[in-house]
C-alpha cells in the first residue's frame, strides 16, 4: 500500500517561457498555455503511471527474503522512517544512517546492516518444506521522498533542499510538443 503524505506544490513539467519559445505565441495567450501546461503534464504523469513531481510517500513493503527493499515511486530523493511493522505503534524506527539508497532509479533501498532484514513468509511442510507462492507479508513501513525536481525550484518535501533540475529534458520536451499539438493541432 502506497500512499502520499506531502504533495508538491508544483506540478507542471515546463513553464510557460519554454512553450512560448518554441511556438512564438503572443503573450495574450498565457492564460490558455498555462492550461495546456497543466494538461500535458498530467497526460504525461498519466503515461509514465505515477507523479514525477517531488512528493513524500508512505509505503509498506515487504523484503522478500534478501537485503533489500523495493520502493514504488522513484527517483529516491531521500529515506525519512522505516519500521519493522506496517504499523507504528510497538514497531521498531531505524535510524536513517542504517538505511542507504541504493539506487534511486530503480526504487532500491537497503540496510547497512544485512541481519536487520528478516524472511516473513511462513514454511510450508509437504514432502519437504517450502515457501508458498505470494506468501510475504509486506512488513516494512517506509516514509521516503522521491520524484523530480522540476525546472530547478526548491524543494524541501522531508526536509531536503535541492535548488538543480532533475527532471530529464526528454519528458519536457515531451510535455512541449504536447502543448503545441493542444494549442496548434500540429506537433
Amino acid at each position: 500500500m502506497i500512499s502520499v503524505i506531502r504533495t508538491s506544490t508544483g506540478r507542471d513539467l515546463t513553464d510557460i517561457a519554454s512553450v512560448q519559445e518554441i511556438l512564438g505565441a503572443p503573450s495574450t495567450d498565457e492564460p490558455l498555455l498555462l492550461k495546456l501546461i497543466g494538461r500535458a503534464s498530467r497526460w504525461a504523469e498519466t503515461y509514465v503511471g505515477y507523479p514525477l513531481a517531488v512528493q513524500g510517500y508512505q509505503e509498506t513493503v515487504a523484503a522478500f527474503g534478501g537485503p533489500n527493499l523495493l520502493l514504488s515511486r522513484t527517483p529516491i530523493r531521500a529515506i525519512t522512517r522505516v519500521f519493522d511493522s506496517s504499523a507504528t505503534s510497538g514497531a521498531t524506527e531505524y535510524a536513517t544512517t542504517d538505511i542507504r539508497i541504493e539506487n534511486a532509479d530503480a526504487g532500491v533501498v537497503s540496510f547497512a546492516d544485512n541481519r536487520l532484514i528478516g524472511w516473513t513468509a511462513p514454511q510450508v511442510w509437504d514432502v519437504a518444506d517450502y515457501i508458498p507462492p505470494k506468501a510475504e507479508y509486506r512488513r516494512w513501513l517506509v516514509e521516503y521522498e522521491a520524484g523530480y525536481v522540476l525546472l530547478g525550484t526548491t524543494s524541501t518535501v522531508g526536509g531536503t533542499t535541492s535548488t538543480g533540475r532533475t527532471l530529464p529534458e526528454d519528458i519536457e520536451q515531451a510535455v512541449i510538443e504536447k502543448v503545441q499539438f493542444l494549442y496548434g493541432g500540429q506537433g
